[in-house]
């Protein structure tokens, strides 16, 4: 969460993508003015970006060989998600309403120079859709109510790994597979936090973001895509930060401690008691007659040094005052207590501190802390159809970024593809 980036894994491989997907994690960028869909505001720790985001403006011909390739006819996997169908409530006409969305949407892309050739220069272009439902914000309790999600993904096949048959049909060879251009539309995935960034209202977290491509942010390595510039996040309040740090620790921190402290004390009582010093003699005197007896009193004055100093740890172990954590939870509970109702309802930022402190709440705008947000319920409207696009998101693109780098054809392509896409275009044609 800081912005030096640990070292980036190499692409997934796949040679379909699945259908249906559930909707994982998406830490998004924040706008000041959550009321305004005003162009996102990087917080001050994202101003340098990762390296991989400089890629993704960088000119990176594809090392292409081969044959010119051709195209591999459009695959909807709608009609073999069943299962999802059925538990999404999804009905004919929203299937068949989401397939010509997403031919809408292949139809767009293929329009960048990299893939507007009929006989692509020597790869061979692939194009899926899939249906599924959101799984994110409460929907995934109601599935019958969610948005309609789902994406098209590009495939550039290497002719190594293409077989075209007597009809002229591209078929793939046993085996293929190959990283993917990913275009995801309508999930969200929530931002997650520590353990204690959750409540009954469901898990919040701190956002990630690293930059901006073409005027759209940069959040958790996607492009995020939106019409208005509003992201399906809203600001988690100091009050709820604060209430679910104090009710986590409460739980898992307190009475843990407690316990812990009674144990201490109670093994500092033993071993004090008048059963307990007897003991503690008998122990002594017995080592004492183990030895010669000219070592006899050497070995006494030994193990009674050893004894006080035992005596004397346990003591201060059972006199040990409250850890940083026990610390943290009375600091947030007299942080509430004092807040205004104005303090109360201000925005939560979390300062990563490297452990150094166990409350990383702060004010909003703290240099190197992220504000914390969670799904916004408004964010898709339920008198919509349930196939309105509202967010749209380029995915993994760091791992494109460091694979076209080390000359991976296929990552080269998706990279021009991204560049040459209009994406402002895109939004205003299919997002809401």
């Amino acid at each position: 969460m800081t912005p030096t980036q640990p070292a980036l894994p190499r692409p997934r491989a796949s040679r379909r993508p699945r259908g249906g997907g559930v909707a994982a994690l998406l830490v998004a960028t924040v706008a000041a003015a959550w009321a305004t869909p005003a162009r996102p505001q990087s917080a001050a720790s994202d101003e340098a970006s990762p390296a991989w985001v400089r890629t993704l403006a960088a000119p990176r011909p594809p090392v292409l060989s081969g044959e010119a390739g051709r195209w591999f006819p459009w695959d909807n996997q709608f009609g073999r998600v069943r299962g999802t169908f059925e538990r999404g409530g999804i009905g004919k006409a929203d299937a068949e309403a989401w397939d010509r969305q997403l031919r809408a949407i292949a139809d767009f892309l293929k329009s960048a120079p990299v893939l507007a050739s009929p006989t692509p220069a020597g790869f061979y272009p692939e194009m899926t859709g899939h249906i599924g439902v959101l799984e994110a914000g409460g929907f995934d309790a109601r599935p019958k109510q969610a948005p309609l999600v789902g994406g098209v993904t590009l495939y550039a096949w290497p002719p190594r790994d293409v077989r075209v048959d007597a009809q002229g049909r591209p078929k793939l060879a046993a085996g293929a597979h190959n990283v993917s251009f990913r275009l995801e539309l309508n999930y969200v995935y929530p931002p997650r936090g520590g353990a204690w960034m959750a409540d009954a209202q469901g898990e919040f977290g701190p956002l990630e973001t690293q930059g901006e491509f073409k005027g759209f942010p940069l959040v958790g390595n996607s492009l995020v895509l939106t019409r208005d510039g509003r992201l399906p996040f809203a600001p988690v309040t100091q009050e709820r930060a604060l209430q679910a740090f104090i009710a986590w620790h409460e739980k898992h921190t307190a009475s843990v401690e407690a316990e812990v402290a009674a144990r201490r004390r109670k093994a500092y009582e033993e071993f004090v008691s008048p059963e307990g010093r007897a003991k503690r003699q008998a122990a002594i005197e017995a080592e004492a007659k183990g030895v010669h007896p000219t070592m006899a009193e050497q070995a006494r004055r030994r193990a009674e040094a050893i004894d006080r100093r035992r005596e004397q740890d346990l003591l201060a172990e059972a006199n040990k005052g409250p850890s940083p954590a026990m610390q943290a939870l009375a600091e947030a509970k007299g942080r509430l207590q004092s807040m205004s109702a104005a303090e109360r309802a201000a925005p939560a930022w979390w300062l990563p501190t490297r452990g150094q402190k166990v409350l990383e709440l702060v004010p909003q705008a703290t240099p190197g802390a992220r504000p914390l947000v969670a799904f916004d319920p408004t964010f898709f409207d339920p008198k919509q159809p349930r196939a309105t696009l509202r967010v749209a998101l380029v995915r993994e693109l760091h791992n494109i970024a460091d694979c076209a780098q080390r000359d991976v054809a296929a990552c080269a392509i998706y990279l021009q593809l991204l560049q040459q896409t209009d994406w402002r275009a895109f939004a205003d044609r299919f997002l809401k």
